[in-house]
């Protein structure tokens, strides 16, 4: 099976209420899961 080509970034991730301080982490538990769960493995996480 071929590794797919695409990074999740985490410069802007879900939010509650509009407030950045705010991460709706259920929502990105989600969304890596997925992320996952597609075959993709690199994470951007800019440090």
């Amino acid at each position: 099976m071929e590794q797919g080509k695409l990074g999740f970034g985490f410069m802007r991730l879900p939010v509650i209420d509009g407030a950045q301080e705010n991460i709706d982490l259920e929502q990105l538990n989600q969304m890596v899961d997925e992320f996952l769960g597609n075959g993709f493995t690199y994470f951007d996480h800019g440090i």
